[in-house]
């Protein structure tokens, strides 16, 4: 069986020490193990891997961490790790380069199979009961110019930009999640990305930024 490297992008130490055991127990290298995209984006250039794994709430994004190893690095296959399903960002990634979406609780076996399906030129990794959602997204899609704060060198994903116009309109984390049937952690994550994004100190420092100082592209 082929020996497979993986550089293990993600956040949450706890989840790397069982993805490490999981896969060095099936035969993969973990290269490298990591917290950020930044990090990932490094470990990448240095250890060229197989594949690297990114989970999506990396902080420095986790998409933009994709592009960057899609155009340096594109003998490096990127799958990206999620907990739930977000069809606008399953779409982002994507087109910034990745080849498989793979949801963080399957199960270890299951992860394995996967990777070297992956390895062996398979088709993106997206389990079937997404697709519904996938088409719907990429139907609904809007064509509105991007928007970028006066002043402020930012790049929001579309998905953000729906996030922000929601916050704009003073809804909570708990609306806003029930309005784009995603769950209130992604939420959450997304509204720190657009803070860390426009430099905002916090969530009221954001809505104002954007409310006050947005024009169309």
């Amino acid at each position: 069986m082929t020996e497979l490297r993986i550089v293990l992008a993600d956040s949450q130490p706890a989840f790397r020490v069982g993805a490490r055991w999981a896969l060095e127990e099936r035969g993969f290298v973990v290269a490298a193990e990591v917290a950020t995209a930044a990090e990932a984006v490094d470990a990448v250039m240095r250890e060229r891997p197989d594949i690297c794994l990114l989970d999506v709430g990396l902080p420095g994004s986790a998409i933009r961490g994709a592009r960057e190893i899609s155009a340096r690095a594109p003998q490096t296959l990127v799958a990206m790790l999620a907990v739930t399903i977000d069809a606008a960002e399953v779409l982002e990634a994507l087109r910034a380069g990745a080849v498989g979406y793979i949801q963080k609780a399957v199960d270890p076996g299951g992860l394995a199979l996967m990777l070297r399906a992956l390895a062996d030129g398979e088709a993106a990794l997206l389990p079937r009961e997404w697709t519904a959602e996938l088409i719907a997204a990429v139907r609904n899609r809007s064509d509105r110019p991007r928007r970028s704060p006066i002043g402020c060198d930012v790049e929001l994903t579309e998905r953000e930009w729906e996030v922000a116009d929601l916050l704009c309109s003073d809804m909570t984390t708990a609306q806003i999640a029930g309005r784009l049937g995603v769950a209130e952690v992604t939420v959450r994550r997304h509204i720190s990305q657009i803070r860390h994004k426009l430099r905002a100190s916090d969530r009221g420092a954001a809505r104002r930024l954007l409310t006050n100082h947005v024009q169309y592209a």
